[in-house]
């Protein structure tokens, strides 16, 4: 059986509160990069967090709370539904960092004026849109 790095660092004496707050083995309190998130949920799952199918889960959806309430085990699609329906939805309308900066209500406003008539190039200019790909893919696209 592979030696996964969570039961390491766990054996060596690292740990994360009920808080989501990562410890040293003397006790400091550490700022790290690493997948906090999965340290958490072995403590509190074990080897369970390692069947297949299995992913951890933020139950808030915020990726930084690793209290030990936010932290379940779950399938990829509970996985996907403990994210905010907005921010779902938005990640299901961005093919590009560029799109993403346009909320759901102004990316309906662009479809009625499209409606109401207007072009590609008064769409781009009225929105400050500078790519005519980015106004197709928010007038065609299905976002909710």
């Amino acid at each position: 059986m592979e030696i996964k790095k969570e039961f390491i660092a766990i054996s060596k004496g690292y740990f994360v509160s009920k808080q989501g707050v990562v410890y040293s083995p003397k006790g400091n309190v550490l700022k790290l990069s690493i997948r906090v998130h999965r340290l958490q949920a072995f403590q509190k799952f074990g080897s369970e967090i390692y069947k297949e199918g299995v992913e951890v889960r933020h139950f808030n959806g915020i990726p930084l709370d690793n209290s030990w309430e936010n932290i379940l085990i779950g399938t990829r699609s509970e996985n996907q539904m403990d994210i905010p329906k907005l921010v779902r939805n938005t990640r299901g309308l961005t093919g590009t960092k560029e799109i993403i900066k346009y909320p759901f209500d102004q990316v309906l406003e662009i479809r009625k004026y499209r409606e109401d008539g207007h072009s590609y190039k008064e769409i781009m200019e009225r929105y400050n849109i500078t790519d005519r790909s980015t106004v197709s893919y928010l007038i065609n696209k299905r976002v909710m």
